[in-house]
């Protein structure tokens, strides 16, 4: 990570920390460290020092926000009624509900029968 101004050819990124997100630590001694840069063609080379070392890139997540968007506004629209959502089922921590599938099979030898979660009604019991 760097202060401004950012060397030539760096930008600031989504999480708006200023680097390349090309440094790999190769040792770390006591008051020391030893980093690896990984050159490209877009940065050319430069003589600042990183004002502080930080994990690389974050993971992506747009996809988890545009999803927890759009349950948001389905909720937002249907209260007081929650809308037949996975995502909902989730939050809830609800029992699955079957469209096509059979609830699971019984593990306890047989003794009694599986519950029936087709319904998203169905008591699952913890031991």
């Amino acid at each position: 990570m760097f202060t401004a101004p950012l060397p030539e050819g760096m930008e600031v990124d989504q999480s708006l920390r200023g680097g390349a997100f090309n440094a790999t630590v190769v040792e770390v001694g006591e008051g020391w460290i030893i980093v690896s840069e990984k050159s490209s063609g877009k940065i050319p080379p430069y003589g600042s020092l990183p004002m502080a070392l930080t994990p690389d890139k974050p993971l992506m997540t747009k996809s988890i926000d545009d999803a927890l968007l759009e349950i948001a506004q389905k909720v937002g629209s249907t209260v007081p009624v929650l809308p037949q959502q996975p995502g909902i089922d989730i939050l809830r921590r609800t029992a699955p509900r079957f469209k096509t599938l059979t609830a699971p099979a019984s593990t306890d030898g047989g003794r009694r029968p599986a519950p029936d979660l087709s319904s998203g009604r169905g008591v699952v019991e913890r031991s």
